[in-house]
């Protein structure tokens, strides 16, 4: 069976927000991209996706999708992607979320997961460059799993768990218009015999803005989990550039 990755269970947001000063206004992105990974057989892969914010004065809405298509020399082509929407319930320094995402992912025989959570998001520092913040909390998860047996008929593995999450972000501006992000996740079932046995996951990306409307990133991700669903390697990589082309619906305010 053809690998494909499945980065975090759930999707590594904190890369999409933008300052929390802003004020009302709704914006979106368009990503292209491209990817090489290293699993069993090296492979590329072509992503769109698609992501829009409103930000009011006490809230701030998240949506964000994505579609993947991906190659491996002359074999069949294989497709994955996830739809997530969250809701932050005010936006302060310590700021409740609640979230669901849905997630399918063919390379690998994800049919579909589903995920329902709430995480408390805590800003531990901030200035004009940088800032740092954390996020802990507990999502439900529901998985559907093909897998195939000698025989090739499919079989589906339904796995539902409750999970906690926590993660760290760390964002700096490196130079003008060049922007260093970094977060790692750490996810588990909250069980004694369980809580140890981590899914941890990072990403690491370099984004250099080229103008108002459009930025260029290169990042790393990787993630290993120590108790995966069906026999998937523990350990996956990836390494990513990606075209951004930022919009913003903000209607400019008549003097």
């Amino acid at each position: 069976m053809m690998k494909s990755i499945v980065f975090s269970q759930v999707l590594n947001i904190e890369k999409f927000r933008i300052s929390s000063d802003s004020t009302r206004h709704l914006t979106g992105q368009l990503e292209f991209g491209f990817r090489a990974k290293k699993q069993d057989v090296d492979l590329f892969d072509y992503t769109l996706k698609s992501n829009v914010f409103y930000f009011s004065k006490t809230k701030a809405y998240f949506f964000l999708s994505e579609l993947r298509s991906t190659k491996v020399a002359n074999k069949r082509g294989e497709y994955g992607g996830f739809a997530h929407a969250r809701i932050a319930l005010n936006r302060k320094k310590i700021t409740p979320e609640i979230f669901s995402q849905i997630q399918f992912d063919r390379g690998i025989g994800l049919d579909n997961r589903r995920i329902f959570g709430a995480v408390l998001r805590e800003q531990l520092y901030t200035s004009s460059k940088s800032y740092l913040h954390t996020n802990q909390g507990f999502f439900y998860e529901l998985e559907t799993w093909e897998n195939r047996d000698s025989l090739g008929s499919a079989k589906y593995l339904i796995n539902p768990f409750v999970k906690f999450s926590a993660n760290l972000t760390y964002e700096q501006k490196v130079a003008t218009n060049v922007y260093w992000f970094s977060t790692v996740y750490f996810q588990s079932r909250p069980e004694p015999n369980y809580f140890f046995k981590p899914r941890l996951s990072g990403e690491a990306v370099l984004r250099f803005k080229v103008n108002a409307k459009i930025s260029w990133s290169n990042s790393f991700t990787f993630t290993y989990d120590m108790l995966p669903v069906i026999r998937l390697a523990r350990y996956y990589h990836q390494i990513k550039s990606t075209l951004t082309l930022d919009l913003n619906f903000e209607k400019k305010k008549s003097k």
